[in-house]
């Protein structure tokens, strides 16, 4: 078994991290559709 060098292993929590935070934010815009959808009204 390779062993992953200090780099590689910074990659990897990095991408982690970045997929939570995209998950977040596609949570919220699909939230915002959601509010769009439901109150048509706030959309101007």
């Amino acid at each position: 078994i390779q062993l992953l060098n200090t780099k590689q292993l910074l990659f990897l929590i990095d991408l982690d991290e970045l997929c939570g935070y995209m998950k977040h934010v596609n949570m919220n815009i699909g939230l915002s559709l959601e509010n769009a959808v439901l109150n048509p009204r706030h959309l101007k």
